[in-house]
Formats: C-alpha cells, structure tokens, sequence
C-alpha cells in the first residue's frame, strides 16, 4: 500500500510540473516547437525575421526565448561550440552546469541574481536554441518551469 501513495505522489509532482505547459510554439520556417505555460509566460509576436520568439514573464523578471539560424563553421556547428558559445555569458566563461552530446548542448550559470539556462540542438545545419533567466528568488517556481519548456523543445522534424 505505501509503494501505491509513493507512485500516486510522483505522479502527481509530475503532473503539477507539465500540466502548466499548455500552449505551443511552432515555427515552421525552422522546423522547432516549444511548450509553455501562457498563465506564467506571455508570448510576445514572433521576431521581424521568422526566426524565434520571446516569452516574457507574466508577474515575474523571467525570459525565456527560443530561436534558431544557420550553423556558422567554428562558432556553433558542433555541440562543443555551441556550449562555448552560450558560456560567454556566463562569469568568467564558465557554466557551473555543463553537458555535450553529439547534437545537444546546454549549459547553466548564475549572472549577477539571475539563473541562466540555454540548451541548443544541431540538427541539419540548424542550431534551435531555448534561453531561459530568471531571478535566484524565484527558482522555486521557475527551475521546472524551464526544465520543462528545455524538454519540450523539438527541432529538426522534416530535416535529414
């Protein structure tokens, strides 16, 4: 019986953390989608470019963004790049949270009072990025907030 309240619990936290993203982002120039949560996050018209969007925090500092582009040869066309590329925002170009894979980067950091997280996929010449900061005080609320939107991030459908 104590197994069955541990299982419904988890299933629970787990439902509290997804059940915010509701709606959907599709760029179709770029072939990515993102999931967020419209009651934390307002989503702001889709840059001049076709590119990406900006979600901006309903009551809150928080951004998160996403957004993608070409590769450039030794700027962001590998994996590695692409996480030295998001370390420059960080103090001294270091993440304190770092991980590379064959087509996936992600990095995060604390600038100044803000937390930033940036994850980046590679797939057919394109880099699709999600960058989300928000304030160290509000990392209650927001850590599953972007790790949900992180795993949400699809890229590279209809590329080969």
């Amino acid at each position: 019986m104590r197994v069955f309240f541990v299982f419904a619990a988890i299933l629970t936290a787990f439902a509290a953390i997804a059940a915010p993203l509701q709606d959907i982002y599709v760029n179709s120039r770029y072939d990515f989608s993102i999931s967020y949560p419209p009651t934390l996050l307002k989503a702001q018209p889709e840059s001049d470019a076709g590119d990406g969007r900006v979600f901006a925090g309903v009551k809150s500092t928080a951004r998160c963004s996403v957004f993608a582009g070409g590769t450039a040869p030794d700027i962001n066309d590998t994996a590695e790049a692409a996480a030295e590329l998001a370390e420059e925002k960080c103090p001294g170009h270091r993440a304190s949270y770092r991980v590379v894979k064959r087509q996936l980067a992600a990095i995060s950091c604390m600038i100044g009072t803000d937390i930033l997280y940036s994850k980046t996929l590679l797939r057919g010449g394109v880099a699709t990025t999600f960058i989300g900061t928000y304030p160290m005080k509000e990392r209650a609320r927001w850590d599953a907030v972007v790790a949900a939107m992180a795993r949400s991030m699809t890229a590279g459908h209809f590329l080969k």
